[in-house]
């Protein structure tokens, strides 16, 4: 990006992008995330320095991961990351979510994987647990996915049976597989595709930008914020690579890792 129609064209892009998630922001919010992604305070300094017969790309003074633009708020941290969502060509991941059930104490685990590729593959397999802590040993795996042509949903169960499979539109399958994934489903599902919709993370209240973290050795921005529905959540998202690592809530931890992104990934790894 050299000048200043390139990193307008960038801001349309995103905006469009978002637009296409259901994600609604102004071209001036846009241009604000540009500049952010490329590690500017704001549009203001970085249109500082594009001018229009510039010949190199101009570079930000600090890199440094821990150097906190002027002005960086949770509102924006969220933005960016749900920009950068938008933006992959391709995601894959693994990952938990741990709930403490409100009767026994007992900790329930959904074990998860997920594999993405614009524009129109997608898996999200997750491994459900009975819920009756003495069968746990019972599990059955669900998967949501397209193939690239076709939508799908696809149940193997513990006892052997045969695969249930069932087409359906992807937005309907995901949101089917929302609460028995432990909310997981949706989570990935709201930032890859534009077919899912529901609540987005822009939709938490009141965000506030906390002291940094680290998990696994790599530094994260955490972020609380109520939920639309009640309820505090507590997110942890990579300074660097602007990808949600950590969410939990009262009762509730979801977690993402090996998470490898906008690498090429082969058609086999989405049949069913």
């Amino acid at each position: 990006m050299r000048t200043h129609p390139d990193a307008k064209a960038m801001a349309r892009s995103l905006r469009a992008a978002l637009a296409a998630r259901s994600v609604s922001l102004s071209h001036g919010q846009c241009l604000e995330i540009v500049a952010q992604q490329l590690g500017f305070a704001d549009w203001n300094t970085l249109s500082s320095k594009l001018k229009p017969a510039e010949r190199r790309r101009a570079r930000p003074k600090h890199r440094d991961a821990d150097v906190r633009p002027t002005g960086l708020d949770a509102g924006t941290v969220l933005r960016r990351m749900v920009a950068r969502y938008a933006s992959l060509t391709s995601y894959v991941d693994t990952g938990e979510v741990r709930t403490r059930l409100a009767t026994s104490g007992a900790v329930y685990r959904v074990r998860f994987s997920t594999l993405y590729q614009k524009p129109s593959f997608f898996r999200f397999s997750f491994f459900r647990p009975h819920p009756h802590p003495p069968l746990g040993h019972l599990v059955t795996e669900h998967v949501v996915g397209c193939d690239g042509h076709h939508a799908y949903s696809l149940v193997r169960r513990h006892d052997g049976a045969p695969a249930e499979r069932s087409d359906q539109a992807l937005g309907a399958a995901v949101a089917r597989a929302t609460g028995i994934s432990s909310g997981s489903a949706h989570t990935i599902g709201r930032l890859l595709l534009p077919e899912v919709g529901g609540l987005s993370i822009l939709d938490l209240r009141d965000p506030k930008l906390n002291p940094d973290v680290e998990l696994d050795g790599v530094a994260c921005y955490s972020v609380t914020a109520r939920s639309a529905r009640g309820g505090a959540r507590e997110l942890w998202i990579e300074k660097e690579r602007l990808l949600l690592r950590r969410i939990t809530g009262a009762r509730s931890e979801e977690l993402r890792e090996n998470i490898q992104v906008d690498e090429a990934l082969g058609e086999n790894l989405f049949a069913t």
